[in-house]
């Protein structure tokens, strides 16, 4: 009868696939017993998956959203060698492929690296870190669908902002924005399923303090930068790791909550939304945590991860399910003795670096192991991915990468 998963992928198959696979093979000259061929025929009739050639299974997969395209996977070995080939990736919907992040350790030179570790956890890296087809040395600011945004810095001391896709490594150069020569914190913007073009959100400090005072936001469909008062009804203190996310043509930033009339003490916590034109600011209230919070895209939608001090540390995770509005919705909590055996503290040793963006899992770092680490909220199980190393002095910027196969964007050099 097939696995359950076959006969749901034969919903998929259109009746021309079909009848142009029975049209390629009806010229052979070699045809079965009666026997046999009655066997062959109703084994067909029961999975007609077993009639379709490699290419014709490639071309249906590349039709499946990306969270089916996972299961099928699970199919055989076959299926998933088809879906994993890399002359197929340009067809087929991606997923999260990794993470970029940056080391310092002084048992090692260079002191300073970047690395790339494939979400598995296993295999040769998907990408190479050192993105050695951009020019002069390179710091990644921020990762958005399959795009990096880079901090260039040249021999002559001068810096400027790069966008690049490392699958094909086609990048483009930014013109200067009013803030040349000054080091701001800056974020992308990116959605290739709504357009081609990409947007840079750099925030723009006010000269007596280190609040945001407003935005400056690169167009690659214009090649220009455009300046715009901070509308949010609450002051930002944007930190380099502080979340980021671009959803809904919106660039969403967590802000902690630490600082209220310009004093340092905890207040509410919020997720501040500006658009691509500077034309609309949102100030959305988060449910109460710790200011080390995480918002983060997954299946469509906006997440937000906090953690509790009770009598243990717990876990909670909210979804803002209708993006319009500023209800949050529960999704999950666990307590910290669930989760890692022990009534670890998960604000000291652990820090969210990321939600996966077609299934239930989220992903941290273990301060206590230097490990990267999963969690499956569905099983409510935690497994290590990748090991960063015992002798490190810190880690930095832990970025979530989906790989891009699509060439010629707009806006490449």
């Amino acid at each position: 009868m097939g696995t359950p998963l076959t006969r749901s992928f034969s919903a998929f198959i259109p009746t021309s696939l079909l009848r142009r696979r029975h049209s390629q093979g009806s010229h052979r000259e070699l045809r079965p017993s009666p026997v046999a061929a009655m066997a062959a025929g109703s084994k067909e009739m029961r999975n007609p998956a077993t009639r379709l050639t490699d290419d014709l299974i490639v071309e249906i997969l590349s039709r499946l959203p990306v969270k089916s395209l996972c299961r099928f996977r699970c199919v055989s070995k076959l299926w998933r060698g088809l879906i994993s080939h890399p002359d197929h990736r340009k067809k087929l919907p991606q997923t999260l492929a990794g993470f970029f992040y940056h080391t310092t350790s002084r048992e090692r030179f260079p002191e300073s690296a970047r690395h790339f570790t494939n979400v598995t956890g296993w295999g040769e890296p998907l990408i190479r870190p050192s993105l050695s087809f951009l020019p002069g040395h390179i710091d990644i600011l921020d990762c958005c669908n399959g795009l990096l945004l880079c901090r260039s810095q040249t021999a002559a001391s001068a810096s400027q902002y790069i966008v690049c896709n490392p699958a094909t490594e086609e990048w483009a150069a930014l013109p200067e924005s009013s803030q040349a020569g000054n080091i701001c914190n800056a974020r992308l913007g990116f959605d290739p399923a709504v357009s081609p073009h990409f947007h840079v959100f750099e925030f723009v400090e006010a000269d007596d303090d280190i609040f945001v005072r407003g935005l400056e936001v690169y167009s690659s469909l214009t090649g220009e930068w455009i300046y715009r008062n901070s509308g949010w009804s609450v002051e930002l203190i944007l930190r380099d790791n502080s979340s980021t996310v671009f959803i809904n043509g919106f660039l969403n930033v967590f802000e902690p909550g630490f600082f209220k009339q310009n004093v340092f003490a905890p207040a509410d916590q919020h997720v501040l939304a500006g658009d691509t034109e500077g034309n609309t600011w949102r100030t959305i209230r988060v449910p109460p945590g710790h200011h080390d919070g995480l918002i983060g895209q997954s299946q469509g939608r906006l997440y937000y991860l906090n953690v509790l001090e009770e009598h243990d540390f717990k876990l909670t995770v909210f979804v803002l399910e209708d993006y319009s509005s500023d209800e949050w919705i529960f999704k999950h909590s666990v307590m910290a003795s669930e989760l890692l055996g022990t009534s670890f503290d998960l604000i000291q040793y652990y820090y969210p670096i990321a939600f996966h963006p077609e299934c239930h899992l989220i992903y941290f770092v273990s301060y206590v192991d230097n490990t990267i680490r999963c969690y499956d909220m569905d099983h409510r199980k935690v497994h290590v991915i990748h090991n960063m190393g015992c002798k490190l002095d810190r880690w930095e910027c832990c970025l979530p990468y989906v790989p891009l196969f699509s060439e010629s964007l707009a806006g490449w050099n």
